[in-house]
């Protein structure tokens, strides 16, 4: 979510291509109806409603189907849906000192999946305040009368800083269906020039995903070959000289008969538990996500999956805690 639309639209497409975003939610826009609309580049205006004072737009990627647009603006609260083939996808702006009320759109719960990102200018301790005030109270109860959960890293940077007070706030939040919040992640951007505000983005992340690690070859001790390793570096070192001096070529000597009988390698991405017999079935799994990410088959076959990798994680615990010689 963005805030502050009177910045350069140059910005917000370089903050678009470098988080891949597929919707983005921008507020405080100041725009009227007669004033020319907003434009991002590679994305398309999905809805906005116009206002002199507040003002909030969505804006989409050209190539996502919209089913269905919807908003409300009871007491100038904007609440604006766009409802895609899996999930909607909703933004909210509360201006300050006006009671938050949740006046839904038409097609707010045409899906099972909600996201729902927004400036709800409301504390709650559940988001990081140091008291919940009236429109904490209210936001907590909207969320779950419509089973939403609350997505807040308690780690991450404030999302709005008054530098003269040198204060943070979190009046950004994000609350997603309680189907997918083990999926849902919410990150911080980079600050906006000249802005107090930093974006806030929501990504929902496979159910079983990789670790990503830095490329760096390692020996693998238990596939070395020790005999044929043994043999060789007793031929190595049959006729080297034993001195002090010798230190470092002695050094590149054991490195050069490691390489020969010690396989080395590395996998940059890594499912902790995902043995051989399971590949296909996370393979399955994969296909459904980038198919439909919240269907009730991607999400049951997710589950099943991760239940069997945990077994396998369990059996395999099992026996090596059998084979330690405690004695």
């Amino acid at each position: 979510m963005l805030k502050d639309f009177l910045q350069t639209s140059d910005i917000i497409s370089k903050i678009c291509m470098q988080n891949e975003c597929d919707v983005i939610c921008i507020q405080d826009t100041h725009r009227d109806k007669n004033t020319i609309r907003p434009t991002i580049k590679n994305m398309k205006l999905a809805i906005e409603r116009s206002h002199n004072k507040y003002g909030s737009t969505v804006f989409a990627r050209r190539d996502l189907k919209i089913l269905s647009i919807d908003y409300t603006d009871h007491n100038d609260i904007e609440i604006l849906t766009i409802e895609l083939t899996n999930c909607t996808i909703t933004s909210i702006y509360k201006p300050p000192c006006i009671p938050f009320q949740f006046t839904k759109p038409k097609n707010f719960d045409h899906q099972n999946t909600q996201i729902a990102i927004g400036d709800f200018s409301s504390h709650s301790e559940a988001w990081g305040y140091a008291d919940t005030n009236d429109d904490g109270v209210a936001v907590e109860k909207w969320a779950e009368d419509n089973d939403l959960s609350l997505i807040h890293d308690p780690k991450l940077l404030y999302s709005f800083n008054i530098g003269r007070w040198k204060r943070g706030y979190n009046p950004d939040i994000i609350f997603v269906s309680k189907n997918i919040r083990q999926q849902a992640i919410k990150y911080f951007n980079k600050p906006i020039p000249h802005s107090q505000h930093h974006p806030i983005s929501c990504k929902v992340l496979d159910r079983i995903r990789p670790f990503k690690v830095p490329f760096k070859r390692r020996f693998n001790f238990i596939k070395a070959n020790w005999s044929a390793f043994s043999r060789n570096l007793d031929s190595e070192l049959k006729s080297f000289p034993a001195y002090h001096t010798q230190y470092d070529s002695f050094i590149e000597i054991i490195k050069k008969v490691s390489r020969n009988h010690i396989p080395r390698g590395c996998r940059v991405n890594y499912i902790l538990g995902l043995f051989p017999d399971q590949f296909k079935d996370y393979e399955t799994y994969t296909a459904l996500f980038n198919m439909n990410p919240f269907s009730v088959e991607t999400f049951e076959k997710g589950e099943r999956l991760m239940q069997t990798i945990a077994e396998a994680k369990r059996i395999h615990w099992h026996s090596l805690l059998n084979e330690i010689d405690s004695k």
